[in-house]
């Protein structure tokens, strides 16, 4: 088996080092179209407020009335989001109308894209124009990416907030001015902790790493203290308003994430110890695999977030992160095979993500739909990039790849 795989390999790097140029300019082109009619559909639903539950219009109407004292949870079935969101979001939505909350928002989920266009051009390791090019559109083709910039959903401010941070931490020696900073950075992405949370791992076991989360972890904790300090109801009963309807929420919306398989299987009651259970081991194995390279455990943890808990199809995005993680391995992977696997896996990946909004969650045969079809291909990633992640760690150390050994400049080292 392993011969066999071996000698397809040999014959997909020899077709590429044919063939090579010409796919990437065409499927740079592709991407780039793509890219170019997402982001502006995205951009002008956001501004006319078509979308339904964008993040602007829910945040104008839910702020003022937490600050006034009045009851969120149990107002709008859209209330799902911890105290600490509220105070956070409040320089935003808390003295602004919709329409302008809306031109603001937008402004900084473009100025968001824009840094993860940034991050992902200068940590994928294009060598050459086109490859770069390529990198360049392939966090905003995405269909995810669409949805995103519709509703002005956090996961295009938590993605570069996320990289940034562990790769601060990951490359630069302890310090204030560092930790300050990845401080600030961990504390935003904090805003959507189904999606933050799991990353957090990575942080705390780096080298240097610790101090970081303590203070987030209790500056978290006194924004959460002053945002309930607003309501005049028991906080018994404001917590017990928030469980229930994020339960609710959790039980029957969403797409392909555990808690949605918990309802299917009638085991809603054990929504919140599988999320703890999940949340754990991950923790156990981020320290497993702390010394391998910063990119595999990125990777990893973007797959398992999207499926640990409730989330909707714009926090596919997530996806973007295993895929520029399978680009590296594409390019660095002892050529042993796990090289092409990398590539052939990135490029199911990117075909997946430029499917056509119309025809996602429709049915194919044998009652299968798109989306389907798609978490089950993430989860082979998630297995490959798992192997990958224990070989690099049984291997010896001076054959590891590891980000640390990159001279890449990430865009706010200037900045400390």
């Amino acid at each position: 088996m392993i011969r066999r795989w071996n000698s397809i390999a040999a014959d997909v790097r020899s077709f590429w080092s044919r063939r090579g140029i010409s796919i990437v300019r065409l499927a740079a082109v592709v991407i780039c179209f793509a890219a170019i009619v997402r982001l502006y559909k995205g951009v002008r639903d956001l501004l006319e407020g078509t979308s339904q539950g964008n993040i602007p219009d829910v945040f104008t109407d839910l702020i003022p009335r937490w600050f006034a004292g009045l009851s969120v949870y149990s107002y709008s079935p859209l209330a799902v989001h911890p105290p600490a969101t509220y105070v956070m979001l409040w320089p935003f939505f808390g003295w602004l109308e919709a329409t302008p909350a809306r031109w603001l928002w937008t402004a900084l989920e473009v100025a968001a894209l824009a840094w993860l266009v940034l991050v992902t051009v200068r940590e994928g390791g294009g060598e050459e124009r086109w490859q770069r090019i390529f990198l360049a559109c392939l966090p905003v083709c995405t269909y995810a990416t669409k949805i995103t910039l519709s509703k002005g959903q956090f996961v295009v401010f938590l993605l570069p907030m996320l990289i940034t941070a562990v790769l601060l931490v990951e490359r630069r020696a302890a310090g204030w001015k560092r930790d300050s900073l990845v401080f600030l950075l961990l504390l935003l992405t904090l805003s959507k902790p189904p999606i933050a949370a799991l990353f957090m791992w990575i942080v705390l076991f780096l080298p240097g790493g610790a101090r970081p989360i303590v203070f987030v972890t209790a500056v978290y904790a006194l924004l959460t203290l002053f945002g309930l300090s607003f309501s005049t109801q028991d906080l018994s009963i404001v917590f017990q308003d928030w469980q229930a309807r994020t339960s609710a929420l959790a039980l029957n919306e969403g797409s392909t994430n555990l808690h949605r398989l918990l309802s299917r299987w009638n085991l809603g009651g054990w929504i919140f110890p599988a999320s703890c259970l999940v949340f754990a081991l991950h923790g156990w194995w981020v320290h497993r695999h702390r010394r391998v390279d910063p990119w595999l455990l990125m990777g990893v943890t973007a797959v398992v977030a999207r499926f640990w808990t409730y989330h909707r199809q714009y926090d596919d995005l997530l996806i973007v992160l295993p895929a520029i993680t399978l680009f590296r391995l594409a390019k660095k992977t002892p050529r042993d095979g796990a090289d092409v696997a990398a590539a052939l896996l990135f490029s199911v990946i990117v075909a997946g993500s430029l499917v056509p909004l119309s025809i996602l969650s429709k049915q194919l045969v044998w009652g299968i739909n798109l989306s389907g079809v798609l978490a089950r291909i993430w989860v082979v990633m998630l297995a490959f990039l798992l192997w990958e992640s224990q070989r690099e760690r049984l291997a010896p150390a001076e054959l590891r790849v590891q980000g640390n050994n990159e001279e890449t400049e990430l865009p706010l080292q200037r900045a400390i």
